[in-house]
């Protein structure tokens, strides 16, 4: 991918196609590593916050919200994604990601906590 500066502007252009990707996520990745965290992340260990931070750009990346972290996201699209196929491969998702923290962190239901945490945090609600 070739960035070109235009008006003291980044704009990133697919090297194959030449159209533009996604205005502003090289912004975005940014805001994500220097926002400030939210409260029940802020007191965690390191590998939380970390594993925070890197749960929040896969979901960026795979088209989720910024905010939001990946584990919330496989939580909410399992019940709310059209199609049985969709449905299926979230809840997959979700069965991975909850027995892995169910074995290395003694967390059932992960992403339902995730989810929960997201819902909870001051001014995401309106986004929900």
């Amino acid at each position: 991918m070739a960035v070109l500066p235009v008006d003291a502007a980044e704009v990133a252009f697919d090297a194959q196609g030449g159209g533009p990707v996604r205005p502003g996520w090289k912004r975005t990745l940014a805001r994500l590593m220097t926002e400030d965290l939210p409260e029940d992340v802020r007191s965690a260990e390191v590998t939380v916050t970390v594993l925070f931070r890197a749960s929040q750009i896969l979901n960026f990346l795979t088209g989720g919200c910024p905010e939001m972290t990946f584990s919330a996201r496989c939580h909410r699209s399992r019940r709310t994604s059209r199609g049985m196929l969709p449905r299926a491969g979230w809840f997959f998702l979700v069965v991975v990601i909850d027995s892995a923290c169910g074995a290395l962190r003694g967390e059932s239901e992960h992403c339902a906590t995730a989810w929960s945490n997201y819902a909870l945090r001051p001014g995401r609600a309106s986004r929900v």
